[in-house]
């Protein structure tokens, strides 16, 4: 399965500044330049928030934040983008599905200690699941699945 998946090369991360402001770092290739151009983003204050009974991302930014433990399947749309900040943790015991042409970015903080986690699922579903044309990227983070 995974070798269909189209999972970034290269890595993102994101920096706690002294103020407090969450700040993340998007690298990606400059085929003109052949470099790597890093880009400086901050995460959005209204990024949305993953709770216990989340079932659905609908595109946009989330960021998670400290433990969270999700018993549902989550559906993602869109063009949806996941930060792990530092030290969190998100299980999802029933897994996630990218509905068709939705994108999940799944993207880690510079210590790299946020952790999305995912325990053995229902027997007729894959931990992480791609329908037609999703697209998953992971920029960092643990990522650990069943």
């Amino acid at each position: 399965m995974f070798g269909a998946v189209p999972i970034s090369a290269v890595t993102a991360f994101a920096e706690n500044v002294p103020d407090g402001t969450d700040k993340y770092f998007v690298l990606s290739w400059d085929e003109d330049n052949r470099q790597v151009v890093s880009t400086e983003a901050d995460i959005p204050g209204d990024a949305g928030e993953i709770t216990a009974t989340t079932t659905a991302l609908s595109g946009g930014v989330y960021a998670v934040d400290g433990e969270v433990t999700v018993d549902a399947r989550i559906t993602v749309s869109g063009d949806t983008s996941l930060i792990l900040k530092d030290g969190c943790k998100l299980t999802l015991k029933e897994g996630l599905e990218v509905s068709a042409h939705g994108s999940l970015t799944i993207y880690g903080q510079t210590e790299e200690t946020g952790e999305l986690i995912t325990p053995r699922v229902s027997e007729n579903y894959a931990a992480i699941g791609l329908s037609d044309f999703a697209e998953l990227n992971i920029h960092g983070g643990k990522i650990e699945v069943h």
